[in-house]
């Protein structure tokens, strides 16, 4: 697959994910472009807000991530039904519920009911810990930290609205925001279960220049090289090659213009490394582009 093949369009997107194989008992680990919380939104902001614009044009409701997923949920869903689903997230030390700053009243009364399944959070802290990484449960009273609307206490991080008929774990990012950490993080995710593991993030996320990075039409050149480095090494066929590819993103040139700090671009290696070795023992698995959308791709690891 070039560059110029790759799914842009609501109909090829949806044909990307209905070619994901049924394999309910080897679920693919997905790195997933959450979007902005502008993807909330009920309607379009003013188009000449020279902030919000750009985000809510792009990646707003009327945007192609929204309707990429809108077919997303209900599809996974159906196609691998899973026990429950592991959520990898950009909150390092203290989960955020609504921890985001200046957007619309609206965007704060969004109302969200999960569950959690304390059995796999014990699999996972095990698992961490079995891999030589430090882990533990976050009580559920814990304080997590100031968000938005000024308020402290716990709550899940803004890019975890899941279906609440089905148990949802979040799983921080390393502070260390290592590509190689990361990587590990992903290969202990991959216990021997019928879950989705969602990695969330954004290959681009940058709020200078009045949120230019976030359209394509406003970002610049460097941005949009970068963006099409990313796509190149995941399309990488053999592994190998893939993993030093997808380590040397964070030498291009566009890397610290797209990503002033990486919390949201780190992801991608949790999802990469939990495709690693989901078809064998030391052998990686294929790799697949579900959306190609600028600065918010999204792809699935392991097939």
């Amino acid at each position: 697959m070039s560059l110029t093949d790759t799914p842009k369009t609501r109909e090829q997107c949806r044909a990307a994910l209905e070619s994901l194989p049924d394999t309910p008992d080897r679920i693919p680990a997905i790195f997933l472009a959450h979007g902005p919380d502008a993807y909330l939104a009920p309607k379009p902001p003013i188009p000449s807000d020279p902030f919000k614009g750009p985000i809510f044009n792009w990646a707003g409701r009327e945007g192609p991530l929204a309707q990429f997923l809108d077919d997303l949920g209900p599809l996974l869903l159906k196609k691998y039904k899973p026990k429950g689903i592991i959520v990898h997230r950009l909150w390092e030390r203290k989960p955020l519920l609504m921890d985001y700053y200046g957007f619309s009243p609206e965007l704060y009364q969004v109302e969200f009911i999960s569950r959690g399944d304390s059995v796999l959070t014990q699999k996972i802290v095990n698992a961490f810990i079995a891999a030589g990484i430090p882990a533990r449960p976050i009580q559920i009273t814990e304080p997590r930290g100031h968000d938005g609307r000024g308020y402290d206490g716990p709550g899940l991080d803004h890019g975890v609205f899941m279906p609440e008929d089905i148990p949802v774990v979040e799983v921080s990012i390393d502070e260390s925001l290592s590509t190689e950490k990361h990587w590990e993080i992903g290969r202990a995710l991959r216990i021997k279960v019928c879950y989705l593991i969602i990695s969330g993030g954004l290959v681009i996320h940058s709020f200078k220049n009045n949120g230019a990075s976030f359209n394509p039409e406003r970002a610049g050149p460097v941005l949009h090289d970068f963006h099409d480095a990313i796509t190149q090494a995941v399309l990488i066929k053999d592994p190998a090659a893939r993993r030093e590819a997808l380590h040397a993103l964070t030498n291009h040139q566009g890397f610290r213009v797209a990503n002033p700090r990486e919390e949201h671009f780190i992801p991608l290696y949790v999802a990469a490394g939990a495709g690693d070795t989901l078809t064998g023992e030391d052998k990686d698995g294929e790799t697949r582009i579900l959306a190609d959308f600028y600065g918010m791709s999204s792809f699935a690891f392991g097939l």
